[in-house]
């Protein structure tokens, strides 16, 4: 299994869109600071056909050490959740489904 980084993503929107690596960065660096900022506002995100993110509220436990057994607490927390949409899993499911970006 590979891991696909940013960079893959800025080279394949280079080569989907024609446009430079330079302003396919811009693009991907824009696309995920506006994703990020919109759950720092707590609000969700909902790409079609891909999936949503969304941040929720953990609360606060007890949770056990196991290196010593000993019982500590843990905070209270936000934690982001992602959930792919039904497209994106029968892709998975099936080898995947290509679709053409029209330029």
């Amino acid at each position: 299994m590979q891991t696909f980084k940013k960079q893959d993503l800025i080279d394949s929107t280079a080569s989907a869109t024609g446009m430079s690596k330079v302003q396919s960065k811009i693009v991907v660096d824009t696309i995920v600071s506006t994703i990020i900022e919109a759950l720092e506002r707590g609000d969700s995100v909902a790409i079609q056909n891909f999936g949503s993110f969304n941040v929720k509220q953990r609360n606060a436990r007890t949770g056990v050490n196991p290196a010593t057994g000993q019982k500590i607490k843990i905070p209270a927390r936000k934690t982001v959740t992602f959930k792919a949409s039904s497209q994106l899993k029968t892709g998975v499911n099936n080898g995947g489904v290509k679709k053409k970006i029209k330029k």
